[in-house]
């Protein structure tokens, strides 16, 4: 599977982890996948009610609903998957590795981390 971000979704997805950090970011990724099955993503759009912590970000249950309602009148885009991050702080720092959590959640959608 490949993956194509647009600036507009990477400057997002940078913008989220900033703003927020020392805690997690959180938002779902907004696109579509081409004839040739590659995910082009077009927008990045941090949950800004999300519960964030330093070690995890849970998305709010209802807001994601209201979300996910709106976005299904959108013809042209979909969601097609969501991120978080991962701060590196106190004993943390430079760990670039993803959690077991995220295997596990990756891994059941067929997709592999590069």
């Amino acid at each position: 599977m490949e993956v194509y971000i647009s600036a507009n979704a990477f400057w997002a997805l940078l913008i989220s982890a900033v703003e927020v950090y020392k805690r997690e970011c959180f938002g779902i990724l907004l696109g579509y996948r081409d004839s040739a099955n590659i995910f082009i993503v077009e927008h990045a759009i941090s949950y800004q009610t999300a519960n964030r912590r330093h070690t995890s970000v849970e998305r709010n249950g209802r807001a994601s609903k209201r979300m996910h309602k709106f976005l299904a009148n959108l013809p042209h885009l979909s969601l097609i998957g969501d991120f978080h991050s991962h701060t590196g702080w106190g004993d943390l720092r430079g760990v670039g590795a993803p959690s077991s959590e995220d295997v596990v959640s990756v891994a059941s959608r067929n997709v592999r981390f590069l």
